[in-house]
């Protein structure tokens, strides 16, 4: 975790699965900037994007995941963006923040929360993100 001119940054790159990313996003009752995506492990994205609670503002799809995210999303009429990766969600998630929240890096519900399959090289990768913050 870390926090940058009054926005909270949290990595949450355990939530490998959908029932991980939920227990994640319901930590929160600030508002939310979703980074979601990683690897695909055949889960169903729908029920997940149809319960997102109101406090998730914004959602930023990332990875492998991303066009079975973007569907369920779409089904569920939650409106999303497509970064590719990591870094541009960040970047574009900041740029969205007009005050203080907590943007939640949740490496993919495994499927969904941002990483399937989070290995240590996307770890590496956002930690590299985060010092560029700084």
């Amino acid at each position: 975790m870390r926090e940058l001119r009054g926005v909270r940054y949290v990595n949450d790159s355990k939530a490998t699965n959908t029932a991980a990313a939920r227990r994640g996003v319901a930590a929160y009752d600030e508002p939310l900037r979703l980074i979601l995506g990683g690897s695909l492990k055949g889960e169903d994205f729908g029920p997940f994007a149809r319960d997102l609670p109101a406090n998730v503002r914004s959602i930023y799809l990332i990875g492998e995941a991303a066009d079975e995210l973007a569907a369920a999303l779409d089904a569920a009429g939650r409106p999303y963006a497509r970064d590719g990766d990591l870094a541009h969600a960040l970047a574009h998630a900041a740029a969205q923040t007009p005050s203080p929240a907590t943007s939640s890096c949740s490496r993919r519900p495994a499927p969904a929360t941002t990483s399937s399959t989070t290995s240590s090289s996307a770890a590496r990768r956002s930690a590299r993100s985060s010092r560029r913050l700084s």
